[in-house]
Formats: C-alpha cells, structure tokens, sequence
C-alpha cells in the first residue's frame, strides 16, 4: 500500500499517510495473526508498505492497522487507498475494517477487496457514515493463498 485519504464530506481531508514518502510506520499497528513471520514491512526498492507473501507456506491473515482518527456523527467520509499487486501466482484479498478500536476479533468489515493476478497499482474508495463522533481506525487485513507471491 503506498497511499491511504480519509475525506469528509466538506473534502475536508482528516487523516492521510504516504507510506511511499515517509517510508515509515510509526503509529501504525502489524499484526502477524498467523504468527508465520511474514507481515506487513516497508522494504527496500519498494514504495510503500508490503506484504510478502512469496515464501508463505500457510495462508496470509496479517493486519496494518492505522492510527486513529476523528469522525464526526452523521457526516460521510470517502476512504481511499492505493495498492499494488505484483508478482503473486493468484488473486491476494485484503479486507478493510472500520471501528473505534480494530483489532482481529473486533471491527466492521467494510469491504473485501479482490487484486487479480498481476493487478498493478490500483485506487480503491468505499464509503461510510459515522454512526457516532469518535476516534477510529482503519484496518487492512490480507487474507491471500499461502505462497502467493
């Protein structure tokens, strides 16, 4: 993932990350929930954090979980985030959970994302509406076939 926007109705922008010119993580949550030692990892000659799943001899389950960000109720907001798929022999599958406090076992699914074989770089949107004011965070959870890369 090289890119994540978090937009709010008014276009107002209220998080935003660019994994490609920080090349960091700080403040944000890897989760190996496999504990196979592959996850998420920003890698050199890569633009972007990356997910490796060359190597996998399970199926992926890691997590990239975002710092946490305002939202206000009642107000939508367009989430929108760049990916690249490349190298991977199958389709990878990386869902994307909301919630006030994600974690394995507890966010809303807001959507599964499908990366055929060869995708490239690709932006994705989806939507929500804030059903209360809170702090939340977003969570990418790639699900992939094992050795998929």
């Amino acid at each position: 993932m090289s890119t994540l926007l978090v937009d709010g109705q008014n276009l107002e922008t209220v998080f935003s990350h660019d994994f490609a010119a920080t090349n960091e993580l700080n403040g944000w949550t890897v989760i190996d929930n496999n504990n196979d030692g592959i996850q998420w990892e920003l890698m050199d000659g890569m633009k972007g954090v990356v997910y490796n799943g060359n190597t996998t001899e399970v199926a992926a389950n890691d997590w990239l979980i975002s710092p946490s960000f305002a939202v206000e109720n009642g107000q939508h907001y367009i989430i929108e985030y760049t990916v690249a798929q490349r190298g991977a022999f199958g389709t990878d599958i990386i869902n994307v959970h909301y919630g006030s406090e994600v974690t394995t076992s507890s966010s809303t699914l807001l959507i599964e994302e499908k990366f055929d074989h060869h995708t490239g770089m690709v932006t994705r949107r989806c939507h929500i509406t804030a059903q209360q004011s809170e702090n939340v965070q977003l969570g990418f959870n790639i699900v992939s076939a094992a050795s998929n890369g």
